[in-house]
C-alpha cells in the first residue's frame, strides 16, 4: 500500500481505487512522488460520490492535454489540483444520464448529438475514416441508454488504438515502444511490473493518439456545448 494510506481503517476497494487513481496520476506525471494522506482523502471523496475510475482517469487525462497545451511549467503536485474538475464532469454525467422514468427518452437528444460532434473529431487522415464514423453514429439509436453508449465506445475505442497500431511499420512501432520504455525508466522502483505493464500500455496508447490525433472514443471528453 501507499505511503499515502491513512490511518484510519478503510475497505480493500478503497485502497484498490485509490491506488488505481495513484498510478494514473504518477503516469501522467512522467516523475515519482509519493502522494499524501490529504490525497487519499480527496480520492476517498470521489469514491463516495461514485465517481467511477474511467471517469477520474479521463479527467486527469484531460487537465494535463490541457497543461501541455498551454505550455504550462512545474509539475501537478497533488489531487488537489483535479479536484473540482472531477467533481464537475461527475455531476455532469449525472445529469446526462437525466431522471429515472418516463422523461428518460429526451437524454436521447443529447447523447446523439455528442455522438456526432465526436465522429466529427475523427481527423480526415484515418484509414477507412467514413466506417468508423458510421459505428459511432450508430450507437445512437433510438432508445439506446447513456451508459451503454459509453460503454460500446470504450469497446470502439480500444478497437481504434488497436487499427493505429497496424498503421505503423515495425520500425514505427518498435521506435514507438522505445520511447515507451525511456519513460518507464523514471518510475522503475515506484510500480511493481504489473503497474509498468499498465502505465506502458497507457502511454503507447497515448503516443498513437498523438500521433494520428485521435480522439478518446467517450460522451464525456467533449466541450459542455451540447
Amino acid at each position: 500500500m501507499s505511503d499515502s494510506e491513512p490511518g484510519d481503517p478503510v475497505s480493500s476497494e478503497d485502497q484498490q481505487y485509490f491506488l488505481a487513481v495513484e498510478r494514473h496520476f504518477l503516469e501522467l506525471r512522467g516523475a515519482p512522488m509519493l502522494l499524501s494522506p490529504a490525497d487519499w482523502q480527496i480520492a476517498r471523496g470521489w469514491r463516495e460520490l461514485g465517481v467511477p475510475l474511467p471517469v477520474v482517469h479521463r479527467v486527469l487525462d484531460r487537465v494535463f492535454e490541457q497543461r501541455r497545451e498551454r505550455g504550462a511549467k512545474g509539475r501537478i503536485q497533488g489531487l488537489r489540483y483535479f479536484d473540482d474538475a472531477v467533481r464537475a464532469a461527475w455531476a455532469e454525467i449525472l445529469e446526462l444520464r437525466g431522471p429515472v422514468g418516463p422523461r428518460a427518452p429526451a437524454v436521447h437528444v443529447h447523447v446523439t448529438g455528442r455522438l456526432e460532434q465526436l465522429a466529427a473529431r475523427l481527423p480526415a487522415t484515418v484509414p477507412e475514416r467514413e466506417s468508423w464514423i458510421g459505428r459511432v453514429l450508430a450507437l445512437g439509436e433510438p432508445g439506446a441508454e447513456t451508459a451503454r453508449v459509453e460503454e460500446a465506445l470504450a469497446v470502439l475505442d480500444r478497437e481504434l488504438l488497436a487499427a493505429a497500431r497496424s498503421w505503423l511499420s515495425a520500425e514505427e512501432l518498435a521506435a514507438e515502444r522505445r520511447e515507451v520504455e525511456r519513460a518507464l525508466d523514471t518510475l522503475r522502483g515506484r510500480l511493481d511490473a504489473e503497474g509498468l505493464d499498465e502505465v506502458g500500455r497507457r502511454l503507447l496508447e497515448r503516443r498513437l493518439r498523438d500521433r494520428f490525433a485521435l480522439p478518446e472514443l467517450s460522451l464525456f471528453t467533449l466541450p459542455r456545448d451540447l
